[in-house]
């Protein structure tokens, strides 16, 4: 297997050495710039109840749970190694009930009409089966 497509695999579902020690640090360099733009444009407020679809790292999801009083800030992500890291991250958050995060695969998971104000993901679509019935 080529090295791209060894990035290519761990860029879709990290896992492993690679997906603990490269991978966090590819995503939170690389999707910086993504992060702060989607953060801007969903203007989190205090009572919103987001979710992250592919949360990765759980940076993102930090940085939105500071807006956040009476709301929720939800990740979904089926790596589970994204999720231990995205967990560690945001563990006072998820104490304080300001975030849950999950490991599911979006597509298989159905959430309750009106669960959420505001949905974002960063850097997954060309990753999804079928983003046409992804709603």
């Amino acid at each position: 297997m080529s090295f791209s497509t060894y990035f290519s695999k761990q860029a879709r579902k990290p896992s492993g050495l690679f997906g603990r020690i490269v991978m966090p640090v590819v995503f939170d360099r690389g999707n910086a710039f993504l992060n702060g733009f989607v953060n801007a444009l969903i203007a989190v407020q205090p009572n919103d109840r987001v979710l992250e679809i592919g949360c990765g790292t759980g940076k993102l999801i930090n940085i939105m749970a500071k807006k956040i009083d009476k709301g929720i800030i939800s990740g979904i992500d089926f790596s589970s190694t994204m999720v231990k890291i995205a967990k560690r991250r945001n563990i006072k958050n998820i104490a304080s009930g300001t975030v849950s995060i999950i490991k599911a695969n979006f597509d298989d998971i159905s959430y309750t009409k009106g669960s959420f104000s505001k949905v974002c993901s960063v850097n997954t679509l060309y990753f999804w089966k079928n983003p046409e019935n992804t709603v």
